[in-house]
């Protein structure tokens, strides 16, 4: 069948076609099944599809509650390139709840809802390979899914294998590792008040250059401290640092990384200001621009979730591309374009419900943790 063309060309030809389509022809032929298949191939494929535009992932909450476990959680995906933007919902394995904690080269991160000491489960929705990862309680003491505050699914470049990160309010961090049977408890790491606090925000957990860095800020009310950035080296995953962050952070912000620089943004509800690390050996930051909405909208951070496209190149455009994804009085999923000021239905309606704050970039890939 594909014999009319040269081997290269073919080759050229299927690293370019969607994941989904890949799978339906592998039955084509047997070369192309094995071609297809093999891992080379796989990764030829994800290096290609990482310069395709993002997915957006994020999940909704058929409950107002806002509070874990959650009564029902779909999962969704948006192309933002797209102009008439179509969510399309990802089937998540088996008949329990799971809870999407993060993406990485096309696998997903999912924790079960309702059961405390249970095994985290990586998953490729589009393969549906599905790897249980042992019960992280039985490795070390008094860590039970929920007790992690953040969690990461990360690729270390040198080792070429997958790791994840579990980040405790106590501000403990653990880590499993592709290959190994056993979770890893890391030291604690240290606060800059010298004391322990258990209540702790933290922001997204990013991972640029091979280190995952994360905002935490300890205490509430009026113990509430100065908010810090912390990092952990994903190859030597027990070098840790932390850094307090020589700018006022709001209780609502966002940590983005964006064509390799490290964002904050302070949300408020008629306004956003960004701050960009320009230099993280000096903890260098600099304001790069402010918005402010007007008396038209005002934003609720726990009823949305904030997106910034990771391509942007000039930092001074970077309010230029936020889109807010909620859902409107009609109950309607909706797009806030902030530079523009324009709202943009982009569902039919659904049942009362709301976005979870966090989202997720993912790219469809053959990979598994296999």
């Amino acid at each position: 069948m594909d014999g009319f063309l040269p081997e290269e060309l073919i080759y050229q030809i299927l690293i370019r076609v969607d994941a989904l389509s890949l799978l339906r022809f592998k039955i084509v032929c047997k070369h192309w099944r094995f071609l297809i298949s093999d891992s080379k191939f796989k990764h030829a494929h994800l290096r290609y599809s990482n310069n395709k535009p993002d997915q957006v992932i994020f999940s909704w909450i058929h409950n107002m509650r806002l509070t874990f476990p959650y009564d029902d959680i779909n999962c969704y995906s948006i192309n933002m390139k797209e102009n008439i933007m179509r969510p399309q919902e990802i089937q998540f394995p088996g008949e329990d709840q799971l809870r999407l904690r993060y993406s990485c080269n096309g696998l997903l991160l999912l924790q079960p809802q309702h059961r405390y000491h249970d095994n985290l489960i990586i998953y490729n929705p589009v393969t549906r390979a599905r790897t249980d990862l042992p019960p992280a309680s039985d490795y070390c003491p008094n860590l039970y899914l929920e007790s992690c505050h953040e969690w990461a699914l990360v690729h270390d470049t040198y080792s070429r294998k997958y790791k994840v990160f579990g980040i405790k309010s106590t501000v403990e961090y653990f880590v499993f590792t592709q290959g190994q049977t056993d979770w890893k408890y890391l030291h604690k790491l240290e606060t800059p008040y010298g004391r322990e606090f258990t209540d702790t925000d933290y922001s997204e957990v990013m991972c640029l250059e091979n280190k995952l860095y994360w905002t935490a800020t300890m205490g509430t009310g009026k113990s509430r401290g100065m908010c810090s950035i912390y990092s952990i080296d994903v190859t030597d995953d027990e070098l840790m640092t932390s850094t307090g962050i020589p700018f006022k952070v709001n209780t609502f912000h966002r940590l983005s990384e964006v064509s390799g620089s490290l964002y904050i943004t302070n949300i408020f509800g008629n306004g956003l200001e960004t701050w960009v690390l320009k230099d993280r050996d000096k903890n260098l930051w600099s304001k790069c621009c402010r918005i402010c909405y007007g008396a038209h909208l005002l934003i609720n951070p726990y009823l949305g979730t904030f997106v910034v496209p990771r391509d942007i190149k000039d930092s001074t455009s970077f309010l230029d591309h936020i889109r807010f994804f909620l859902f409107d009085d009609d109950d309607r999923l909706t797009m806030y374009d902030v530079k523009n000021k324009e709202m943009t239905k982009i569902a039919l309606k659904h049942k009362k419900g709301s976005i979870e704050g966090r989202h997720y970039f993912h790219i469809n890939s053959l990979l598994s943790w296999e």
